[in-house]
């Protein structure tokens, strides 16, 4: 059993409220894990339009605190989104961003399958 111990000066549940003063979120953050098998002949054209979609993301949205692609270790052409947003409202402006509205048209030339989308609520950072 893995046991920290707790010095004096860290907050517990029962002396004070620990605030976060990282990026880590809180408890209005959204995280998504959305898993996306890709077509095998398009693979290569999917993770070139990701290479530029991704920085737009990174760039322009934020409210979007994580927004990374990966591959599932697995399942061979299969990927899989960690994406945390600060909020609900930070969650729906991105799907109204235009790099956004430009890729979904997109999607379906390169999906294989069914995406699966898996939406949590943090408890804690």
């Amino acid at each position: 059993m893995w046991l920290m111990p707790v010095a004096s000066s860290v907050p517990t549940c029962e002396t004070e409220p620990m605030t976060v003063s990282n990026n880590h979120g809180d408890p209005s953050s959204i995280t998504l894990v959305v898993k996306m098998p890709v077509k095998p002949e398009k693979e290569q054209e999917f993770l070139d339009a990701m290479k530029l979609f991704i920085p737009k993301v990174h760039a322009t949205e934020k409210g979007t605190e994580l927004y990374a692609l990966t591959k599932h270790s697995a399942e061979p052409h299969t990927y899989v989104w960690i994406e945390r947003y600060r909020d609900a409202a930070a969650l729906d402006d991105h799907g109204k961003t235009p790099h956004m509205l430009e890729i979904r048209p997109l999607l379906p030339e390169w999906i294989d399958g069914n995406v699966e989308v898996q939406k949590f609520e943090q408890v804690l950072p």
